[in-house]
């Protein structure tokens, strides 16, 4: 009997730490197939890659601390003892496996949506002439290609010049009275509205829709706020609840700082602010866009660079499609709000 309660004492321990080594196995193997695909879309999130690959592995370490706890158990077992050790080896061990199952496929869904990035550029309709033939309509010959392109540009290009607004550029909601003047040096002055971006009305903000997962848009900005609510700077913005807005205002104690604030669902998400020497003088502010993961912020006071990044990178899909809904994509521009 003492033999046979040492066997199953023993086995019972193998299958706590076996079971929870195949369990570590299949959950990194699943979590390893999943990263390989990601690294061939968006290779600049490895790290992230790395760590969530690695999580289903922390089931091998369940099976070696229940092992230590056993431990005393393997000294002289009694066949009641034997059989409770065996079965709690066999339970130990199926549930480490369907435990890293589990968070394997949570992981690996995480790696594919790391690799996907976020869906903020949106829909856009494509339109070509259309003939009826025989009561069917008929858009291009079998075998044509479409050779209609828009005359649009996607690359490099200002949102204004001296000449006015670039055609890409547009508004939130037209404004009912004009926000906007370009002056004789080419340089474009925006009259400040008291209308916020999450009042659902026409606030004095000019943009373009966003076209490349990956890209950088910055401005410079001559603003002397007044007050805490004055504030002047650049927006990503998807709705009137998921927007992003970063730019030059007061703190409460009327001290002058680079502010940037993230809202998702109506709800503020994440602020972060950096002091400024000075309430005038005119600083240069730049977001960049990481391949729809991220976007950084960051100011400058000099034409030359010497950029301070504010806060950490925000998330991309505070402003996705996925977290926003609809099909209209995000707008990156510029936006003021005063005169309270």
């Amino acid at each position: 009997m003492e033999t046979t309660a040492l066997v199953l004492a023993y086995v019972g321990v193998a299958l706590m730490v076996g079971l929870a080594g195949v369990a570590s196995s299949i959950g990194t193997a699943i979590t390893g197939q999943a990263a390989v695909g990601a690294m061939k879309k968006n290779g600049g999130a490895f790290g992230s890659y790395m760590i969530l690959s690695a999580l289903p592995g922390s089931q091998g370490l369940y099976g070696f601390v229940c092992f230590f706890l056993a431990q005393k158990g393997l000294t002289d077992p009694t066949m009641v003892q034997g059989a409770a050790i065996f079965g709690a080896g066999l339970l130990v061990g199926l549930v480490n496996i369907a435990a890293s199952i589990y968070q394997a496929k949570v992981c690996a869904n995480g790696i594919a949506a790391i690799g996907n990035g976020h869906d903020v550029m949106g829909r856009e309709t494509f339109m070509l002439p259309v003939t009826w033939k025989e009561n069917q309509p008929i858009i291009l010959p079998e075998g044509d290609v479409i050779t209609y392109t828009a005359d649009r540009s996607y690359g490099p290009a200002p949102l204004w010049t001296a000449n006015g607004l670039a055609k890409e550029a547009f508004f939130i909601r037209t404004p009912l009275v004009p926000c906007y003047d370009i002056n004789s040096k080419g340089q474009l002055e925006m009259t400040a509205s008291s209308t916020d971006l999450n009042q659902k009305r026409q606030p004095a903000a000019i943009g373009r829709w966003i076209n490349n997962w990956t890209f950088t848009a910055q401005t410079g900005l001559d603003f002397v706020p007044q007050q805490p609510k004055d504030f002047a700077g650049i927006i990503c913005f998807h709705d009137d609840n998921c927007y992003i807005r970063f730019g030059k205002t007061l703190d409460q104690d009327g001290k002058p700082v680079m502010l940037l604030e993230t809202y998702s669902h109506g709800r503020l998400c994440s602020q972060a602010n950096s002091p400024l020497t000075r309430t005038d003088g005119k600083v240069y502010l730049k977001v960049e866009g990481d391949n729809a993961v991220n976007y950084t912020f960051s100011y400058s006071t000099s034409p030359k660079g010497n950029w301070t990044q504010v806060g950490d990178p925000a998330s991309a899909d505070l402003i996705s499609t996925q977290t926003a809904g609809g099909f209209t994509g995000t707008m990156v521009g510029i936006y003021a709000t005063g005169g309270y």
